[in-house]
């Protein structure tokens, strides 16, 4: 009994798996096919962009090549206050971009690496945005402008450099040795355990292209009107858009945005069947189930069950996604029957009890009924029936494995709908 729960339970697990691999891709298809059948070209500026954005509001648009407008980043700038003790490093006149970054990382002997942090004595991680960017003529929302590629800012070092003290004074221009575009805090070519370095990165400003909704009289994510809550109340689809520096196609851009074949998807269908096959084998150690199937070892027995239950997960997905009202009445349908006959309910015998119930109903005269000796139904009949026999085990375990797939195809995408639901309200909560 142990071995058969925790199989059912490594079952659970790799259904689980499967179902997301197969629902992520199926929505990453749908999103991509319905932007690439909406997208509309409008040029960078002059009237006919107007007209064009008045038309198609709300519509998924599509920018190649225009010129970016940014922001000017200095010591002065709001929230960069702290570029006060970089100064003679960094270039005089600032810097121009979409946003700015102030990044931190911190050396780790154990690990043998640098990693990001946050805040450090005097210094801290910074992100700022440039306020009214515009690609063309369109204002870009701030998750568009936050997503913009970016670039190091070159670094110079200060001729007054000396070398600091261990954990003496604060960190700034005058004691952080400037090297491959970053300052440091020691020797960057042998750091130590605590040594810091920082390094300044800014928003491209140059021409972009872009791939975003118009709403607003602004440039922002896209979500398909067809596909919001056809899969789910709760579920609204991803949101896309990108900008790209340089002139990029539409084409390119949606690749950029969903960067998913369907040979990425192979490998964890690969570590899911492997799990469900694992899974089977552990159920079906403690029960032989027709032994000289597939030889007579139980991961051998258990390899059909796999094979049917991972392929009934992939299509269940695909069919659910692409016809959700009908995948949903069919699958509770055909789960509730299916789990009804692995645990061996005998329709057989409900049936002839329905006929035997009808026939006593038409003729309102059950004296007359046929006795038990001679009954061809093989129901009860006082004391004695004949029994019409209950279905072999090699059908209920085939039954149990393609109800498992049916279930577990359907509530993940109900989960996946919630993460993506809290996700966007975490989003709205960040920027506002």
């Amino acid at each position: 009994r142990l071995l058969m729960v925790a199989g059912g339970f490594t079952i659970l697990v790799g259904c689980h798996l499967l179902s997301a691999n197969e629902d992520f891709f199926q929505l990453r298809g749908l999103e991509v096919a319905e932007a690439e059948r909406r997208f509309v070209e409008v040029p960078c500026q002059g009237a006919d962009a107007a007209r064009l954005t008045e038309r198609h509001e709300g519509s998924l648009v599509h920018l190649q090549g225009c010129d970016v407008a940014g922001q000017n980043f200095s010591q002065d700038t709001a929230g960069l206050s702290l570029l006060y003790a970089f100064r003679g490093s960094l270039p005089p006149e600032g810097v121009t971009g979409t946003w700015f970054r102030v990044n931190l990382e911190q050396f780790s002997v154990g690990a043998g690496m640098w990693r990001p942090i946050q805040e450090v004595e005097n210094l801290r991680y910074i992100s700022v945005l440039a306020r009214g960017v515009r690609v063309g003529d369109f204002r870009l929302s701030d998750p568009l402008t936050a997503s913009m590629p970016g670039s190091i800012v070159p670094v110079v070092q200060r001729p007054d450099y000396h070398k600091r003290k261990r954990n003496h004074g604060a960190l700034d221009a005058r004691n952080m040795q400037a090297h491959d575009m970053m300052l440091y805090s020691g020797n960057p070519q042998w750091p130590v355990e605590g040594d810091v370095r920082v390094w300044f990165t800014v928003g491209d400003a140059g021409r972009a292209s872009a791939l975003a909704a118009w709403s607003g009289e602004r440039l922002d994510l896209w979500r398909s009107p067809n596909l919001r809550g056809d899969f789910d109340p709760l579920a609204p689809p991803r949101k896309l858009g990108i900008v790209a520096s340089g002139s990029v196609s539409a084409t390119e851009l949606l690749s950029k945005i969903a960067p998913f074949s369907e040979a990425d998807v192979w490998p964890m269908r690969c570590i899911g069947f492997a799990i469900v096959w694992c899974g089977f084998s552990l159920f079906l150690f403690p029960n032989h189930v027709v032994p000289d199937l597939c030889g007579a070892c139980c991961c051998c027995r258990s390899f059909p069950c796999a094979v049917v239950t991972t392929a009934l997960v992939a299509g269940l997905s695909a069919f659910y996604f692409h016809n959700p009202m009908a995948a949903t009445a069919i699958a509770a349908t055909a789960a509730a029957v299916l789990f009804a006959v692995a645990s061996d309910v005998n329709f057989r015998r409900m049936w002839k009890k329905w006929k035997r119930a009808r026939l006593r109903r038409k003729s309102k005269e059950a004296l007359l009924l046929p006795s038990a000796s001679g009954n061809p139904d093989g129901v009860y009949s006082g004391s004695s029936f004949t029994d019409p026999g209950g279905l072999s085990r090699t059908i209920r375990m085939a039954a149990m494995a393609t109800g498992v797939g049916i279930v577990m195809a359907g509530p993940v995408v109900r989960a996946l709908a919630l993460v993506d639901l809290f996700g966007d309200y975490y989003d709205a909560i960040s920027l506002n």
